[in-house]
């Protein structure tokens, strides 16, 4: 499969879960397992990365960050850095960012603490680091 999405349309029965994603859809050496959610707003997105805090009991504290950082640039914090796609929601990772614009140009974001939202670009984008206007959705309501 290409990505979450491709195996929605291609296996529409899919469940949530790991699969195997191969992002060119050729030679099988860059392929790698996500987590795929095909449920939440019609299914078929890719996790590219889930991450909780340095200080979570202590939430609103000056030192607390998020963690695993992606290698987006300018990377900056020190928290660590992570290029492995999590294979759960709670498998606290993220894909490597140059990989995140082969999976797709929508977004969406899932927290245990915030709403979940889906954002599609407009004149921005989250994947190809582009300034501008998202559409973004709320899909579930959390706080």
């Amino acid at each position: 499969m290409l990505n979450c999405q491709d195996l929605k349309l291609k296996v529409p029965s899919a469940t949530s879960g790991v699969y195997w994603i191969d992002p060119d859809g050729g030679s099988h050496g860059n392929a790698f397992q996500a987590y795929c959610d095909q449920q939440t707003d019609g299914g078929g997105w890719t996790l590219v990365w889930s991450y909780t805090f340095t200080a979570y009991s202590t939430f609103h504290t000056r030192p607390n960050a998020v963690t695993p950082r992606p290698t987006w640039t300018p990377n900056k914090g020190n928290t660590r850095v992570s290029t492995t796609a999590p294979l759960s929601e709670t498998h606290y990772e993220a894909m490597n960012f140059d990989l995140w614009r082969t999976i797709g140009n929508q977004t969406l974001i899932k927290s245990n603490i915030n709403n979940w939202i889906v954002c599609r670009e407009d004149t921005g984008s989250i994947v190809r680091e582009k300034a501008g206007s998202m559409k973004c959705k709320l899909v579930k309501q959390v706080s």
